[in-house]
């Protein structure tokens, strides 16, 4: 096979992953887990690891986040109304959360 067409072969898979990965899917549900901050700074995000140790990215408002900044390592029961799978793996956007335990 010719570089070109293997550039060609290439490109048409990166097209079609790319657009799978942005594909969101609107499920609202809650889930318990305990509130980390992933990533590397200054690129940072909040995540919730469930009971099976499934980490999953957090949206939300810059409210939101800062009380959650402050729940780091605790169980909360998370709100959420959508799901959203990126690059990065699964992201839930937030509406509401609870601290389970103190």
């Amino acid at each position: 096979m010719s570089s070109v067409a293997k550039t060609v072969v290439l490109l048409s898979v990166v097209l079609v992953g790319v657009n799978c990965a942005g594909e969101k899917e609107t499920v609202k549900g809650t889930i318990q887990g305990t509130i980390y901050v992933v990533g590397n700074e200054p690129f940072t995000s909040l995540a919730v690891e469930d009971s099976q140790g499934k980490m999953l990215r957090l949206s939300v408002s810059k409210e939101v986040r800062q009380q959650l900044l402050g729940l780091q390592g605790r169980k909360v029961e998370v709100r959420y109304s959508k799901i959203d799978t990126t690059a990065d793996g699964i992201t839930l956007s937030v509406d509401k959360f609870r601290e389970i335990s103190p």
